[in-house]
């Protein structure tokens, strides 16, 4: 018998051991490939999260930015109110011109950076924002006794240390 008689008459048996061993290479073959895409997933995925945690960062630090100088001319306000000397009443020109020093971004400005931010955060902030605002815009006609106007800074300036505070807190959480 030859070899040319054994491939015919075992010729399906041939092709039927040909093909399991092509389809276990194909198996192996596309189960490597289904690993390296795993791990470039996970790769991918740590990028994306990194990058995220990097511009979480930058927010926090920009936002922590404006509130610290918004805190400052607060302080700044409450010194020179308080020591305005014997008066009890402030003018309106003067309170309009101590609110009016309390500088502080528009909401546009701020806006794509407190989109990052828990929502009571958010609102506490616009809070702070609108009373500002509202302080800038609405003249005021009539006298304020001076511990009136430096009650309504240090509740805005309590507010500021508070919504730093808490941006503090999360700075701690994106670091871990």
């Amino acid at each position: 018998m030859s070899l040319y008689e054994f491939f015919r008459d075992q010729g399906n048996i041939v092709g039927g051991v040909l093909a399991f061993v092509a389809g276990v290479l194909a198996y192996c073959a596309g189960r490597a490939q289904a690993q390296a895409a795993d791990r470039q997933s996970v790769q991918v995925r740590k990028i994306e999260q990194d990058r995220l945690v990097r511009e979480d960062d930058i927010s926090i630090r920009l936002l922590d930015g404006v509130l610290a100088g918004i805190d400052e001319d607060i302080e700044k306000e409450i010194a020179l109110i308080a020591n305005r000397g014997p008066e009890k009443f402030l003018d309106p020109v003067i309170i309009e011109a101590a609110w009016k020093s309390i500088s502080k971004p528009a909401l546009t400005v701020v806006w794509e950076q407190l989109g990052r931010r828990e929502p009571k955060w958010v609102s506490d902030y616009i809070s702070m924002d609108r009373k500002i605002e509202k302080a800038w815009c609405q003249p005021r006609k009539d006298n304020v006794t001076i511990n009136a106007m430096l009650d309504e800074l240090r509740t805005l300036r309590q507010t500021v240390i508070q919504l730093r505070g808490a941006l503090h807190a999360e700075t701690e959480k994106v670091r871990k």
